[in-house]
């Protein structure tokens, strides 16, 4: 990201809605801030009054058997002919193409027919124009595929409007021999099949089938800990303050720090750290334990292999593109490697480059750049670990599928991805499988997987048309705890919200110069008069701390959910240190649910029944979860109110 090309906000409310009485707590923490004065009072109501109910929360998530359930199929046996060509005009010349049903058996798998398609001008792709996938299902794609010459081609599902979101794909290295290829992932809107072919190669396709595919999407990934590289920050603008936050944070990413390769080197062989080495230093006294990821990349315009290339980094020129000389790629990775030896452990190999003003050079060299940075930063310490070259969630997936299948996981310790959903974290969850589908298909399954940057508003960089709203409701506040809680249970292992100082009052973490034109109760601030005091978190930063003080050191055993009457429940159990913990929220309008049978959860452990609710507030309120007779039964139930802020049970 860049932050003079575009911002990204979370979606939340503009600080003129909050009301000055409802925030004179101004600190950060876990679940009961010290710094919160004691008149605080949460920004989220309490629990109404309770009313019975015949919702009753399962005590453990159903048991789902994957099931793959034929929705399409066509062996072109039969004359009727489904596919289509999207086109366009190209450098004032007409697209040209052939897209038929083959009735030669030499060129049907089987029987004696088949697709045939052909790309005789650029600007071509197909697409099957009879089927469109659903939203948010799981699909499994399989179809046979030949060419008349060695070729690369690609089948994918893609989205259509703005964007053409690629939600799953395949790059197929086509022979004269039949093949069979599958590509499988969670679609979205106007999703449909494509296949794209280089120019002068025909191309035949036989036996497509498409399959819906149930299976348990919530399962956690893991049940370990929760590792303390979940909870990361990017500090963008340090030198303008010296603070350091109280958010748990144990990542800082320094991207958008003015740390890249251009800023490093603006004139040839001539250096200037003095920025990084303040940037590194600062967090290593703040806070030793701290890791760093150092993103690299974005050339010097006079080391660039394309000096015009638009950019969105140093003097807009060139910095897209790889070097024109590898050797100084070379020398740039060594000064950097030597220079930071044990205080950077990880380092990211490009920021982004599925977007064309980051970058804009081919696969080939961004696997080459990373296979050399390796071999430098593993010579120089071999406990440093190479991230892949970070993708957009949405539009990076094709470009991760071509890192790989050109071999570029075999250099990289990490996968790594980008995150910015608007409105509801549960969009990630698709975005996510369907880049573990890409590993799984590459055989890099059993990397870890990391988001180095996101946060819960959109991009218009890469999702065109999106804008995000300046005034929401409650319900945005608590995407950081299940964003956050959702990443780890499909696996990734490190978020770095992007970022603590904010591009705007909505996306900020902390007050900053937003109190310039606000009014601003933080006592602190009014004190000192220090611009991002860490003891002024906003609402937003407040529920951070809180999210972060919920999930540290817990470890996740069950996510799962179950309908509401307003709309899906999610439930997420947790143990932290020996004790019972479980998160509620859902996607709809909050309502009263029926907890559990007496002792129903856990049943046959030495857990003892949940007693207590806290609710994602920014204070940390813990209040005792209601209990009633049911219908005048000796059966007593507990009941508890669950919307789209999340609550926290507990036991104590």
């Amino acid at each position: 990201m860049n932050t003079r090309a575009r911002s990204r906000v979370p979606r939340l409310p503009a600080l003129a809605l909050m009301v000055s009485g409802l925030i004179t707590a101004c600190g950060g923490g876990g679940s009961a801030p010290a710094d919160a004065p004691a008149a605080a009072q949460p920004e989220v109501a309490a629990p109404q009054a309770i009313a019975k109910t015949t919702v009753m929360l399962p005590a453990q998530s159903a048991t789902v058997t994957r099931t793959e359930t034929t929705v399409y199929q066509d062996d072109f046996e039969s004359a009727a002919f489904h596919w289509g060509v999207n086109a366009w005009s190209e450098g004032g010349s007409s697209p040209q193409w052939v897209v038929e049903r083959n009735t030669q058996a030499a060129n049907a798998r089987a029987g004696s027919g088949s697709a045939h398609f052909r790309v005789d001008s650029p600007a071509v792709i197909f697409l099957l124009d009879n089927f469109t996938f659903a939203n948010g299902k799981r699909y499994k794609v399989t179809a046979w595929i030949k060419s008349d010459m060695p070729a690369g081609v690609e089948l994918m599902a893609r989205g259509g409007g703005p964007g053409y979101y690629p939600y799953a794909i395949v790059r197929h290295s086509a022979t004269s021999t039949w093949q069979q290829v599958s590509i499988e992932g969670v679609m979205a809107e106007d999703t449909r099949l494509f296949l794209t072919s280089p120019t002068g190669v025909n191309v035949y396709l036989d036996d497509l089938k498409i399959a819906e595919v149930k299976q348990d999407e919530l399962k956690p990934q893991s049940t370990a800990t929760i590792p303390d590289t979940l909870f990361g920050l990017h500090m963008n603008k340090l030198g303008t303050h010296n603070a350091w936050p109280k958010l748990g944070q144990k990542v800082i990413r320094l991207h958008d720090t003015g740390t890249h390769w251009c800023n490093l080197e603006p004139q040839r062989d001539v250096w200037n750290f003095d920025r990084m080495d303040y940037i590194v230093n600062h967090v290593r006294t703040k806070d030793p334990q701290t890791q760093m990821i150092y993103t690299m990349g974005q050339t010097p315009a006079h080391s660039s292999s394309q000096p015009g290339a638009t950019s969105l980094y140093c003097t807009s020129s060139g910095e897209s593109a790889p070097p024109a000389d590898m050797q100084r790629w070379t020398q740039y990775v060594t000064q950097v490697g030597q220079r930071y030896k044990g205080k950077i452990k990880y380092w990211e190999i490009w920021n982004e480059w599925d977007i064309p003003q980051v970058y804009s050079g081919d696969v080939a060299k961004m696997v080459e750049m990373t296979r050399i940075a390796r071999e430098v930063l593993k010579g120089i310490d071999a406990n440093n670990v190479i991230l892949a070259p970070s993708i957009t969630a949405r539009l990076g997936t094709q470009y991760l599928e071509r890192f790989l299948k050109a071999g570029g996981g075999q250099h990289v310790d990490i996968i790594n991805l980008h995150t910015y959903e608007p409105g509801s974290p549960e969009r990630m969850l698709g975005s996510v499988a369907n880049v573990r589908s890409i590993m799984a298909a590459n055989g890099v399954s059993a990397k870890p997987l990391w988001d180095t940057e996101g946060g819960f508003g959109c991009d218009p960089l890469t999702q065109p048309g999106c804008v995000n709203a300046s005034t929401l409701g409650a319900a945005d506040l608590a995407n950081p705890l299940r964003g956050l809680l959702l990443l780890w249970a499909s696996g990734v292992s490190n978020f770095n919200y992007y970022h603590w100082e904010g591009g705007t009052p909505t996306g900020a973490l902390v007050y900053g110069t937003w109190e310039d034109s606000t009014p601003n109760n933080c006592a602190a601030f009014l004190a000192t008069q220090v611009k991002y005091n860490p003891d002024c978190a906003t609402p937003l930063g407040r529920r951070y701390a809180q999210a972060v003080g919920w999930l540290k050191g817990a470890a996740l055993s069950e996510r799962y959910t179950t309908k509401g009457v307003n709309g899906r429940i999610f439930i997420a159990k947790m143990n932290l240190a020996g004790a019972m913990r479980v998160v509620l929220w859902s996607e709809g309008a909050a309502e009263t649910v029926r907890l559990f049978k007496e002792k129903a959860w856990f049943a046959g452990t030495t857990w003892d029944t949940l007693k207590y609710q806290t609710p994602l507030d920014g204070v940390g309120t813990k209040q005792p979860i209601p209990d009633d007779l049911l219908d005048g039964t000796l059966t007593r139930y507990r009941y508890v109110q669950v919307g789209p802020t999340p609550l926290l049970l507990t036991t104590k």
